[in-house]
């Protein structure tokens, strides 16, 4: 199963949302797409 998530990065001034893909059955780090 996959869930797809927003991951916050950038500066403070510049905030970005990256989506990223999770599987869950596999806990750890998101792909970024």
């Amino acid at each position: 199963m996959i869930k797809l998530r927003l991951k916050r990065c950038g500066r403070k001034q510049r905030t970005i949302y990256r989506i990223v893909a999770i599987d869950v059955r596999s806990r750890g780090e998101g792909r970024d797409l």
